[in-house]
């Protein structure tokens, strides 16, 4: 995903949330951003991450954790990237990216 479209589709979103507009259920609003090891690291509110690997220009989707989570806080602990996901108001629970860069595990 290019870096235009994926703002494009977040910001447009962002104004529908705020506007108090329908938006058909999946609001993908980038509401973290970490960037570690030269890499960015964006959530959303729809269970997915992207990584960047060039300062934010493309956007690659590293993990979809389902439309049911909303990955609202990435970021940055002791080298590690971790994600904080919440499942409604079921509760919340953090995963941390581990070295492989593709698997996550709960801590």
């Amino acid at each position: 995903m290019e870096r235009r479209d994926f703002l494009r589709s977040t910001t447009v979103l962002a104004m529908a949330v705020a506007g108090g507009a329908a938006t058909g259920g999946v609001v993908d609003v980038a509401s973290a951003d970490a960037a570690t090891n030269a890499k960015r690291y964006r959530g959303t509110r729809n269970g997915k991450v992207y990584v960047s690997r060039n300062n934010g220009r493309t956007w690659r989707l590293l993990t979809n954790f389902g439309s049911r989570l909303d990955a609202t806080r990435v970021g940055a602990v002791s080298n590690k990237v971790v994600a904080n996901l919440v499942l409604g108001r079921h509760g919340s629970f953090k995963v941390a990216l581990q070295p492989d860069g593709h698997t996550w595990r709960t801590i």
